[in-house]
């Protein structure tokens, strides 16, 4: 097998890293405006995820690394893409709902699960992050920005 890195599979291999780092700062940017309890939180959890994500993307420009098959065909767009299909639901949809979706459209798609299998995984991961949030922390959970018009 040749492990020789061409040219052009070498800046891919970085473009991941990239996104997670715009990802993290566009969090961190916003975190600004929560209150000061959950900023402090967020800020600090954002804070180490950043420093790791740069020493992550120094680590692949001076050490370069062959690219997975998937990722020189397209699967760079394919991750960001379901990566960012988990924020957008829930910011849509509310935390539950968004995070049961992404769970059911995963394990159906990706994983290649049964619908059966999936729908009653997607509901259990739904019922259980309400129960542990909205009833035993009561913490009150995003309710979606589709949601937010019926309240």
């Amino acid at each position: 097998m040749n492990d020789r890195i061409r040219k052009d599979e070498h800046p891919r291999v970085s473009t991941m890293t990239l996104f997670f780092i715009a990802l993290t700062v566009l969090f961190l940017w916003v975190s600004f405006s929560l209150s000061r309890t959950s900023a402090m939180i967020s800020q600090a959890v954002l804070t180490v995820t950043l420093v790791f994500l740069l020493v992550q993307f120094v680590l692949d420009r001076r050490n370069p690394r062959p690219v997975h098959r998937g990722v020189r065909n397209g699967g760079v767009l394919t991750a960001i893409a379901w990566i960012s299909a988990l924020p957008a639901a829930c910011w849509l949809l509310g935390i539950p709902i968004g995070a049961g979706l992404f769970c059911l459209l995963w394990m159906r798609w990706r994983a290649g699960e049964r619908w059966q299998f999936s729908a009653v995984f997607a509901l259990l991961l739904a019922i259980s992050v309400q129960a542990l949030f909205g009833l035993l922390l009561q913490s009150d959970l995003y309710q979606g920005l589709l949601f937010q018009f019926f309240n």
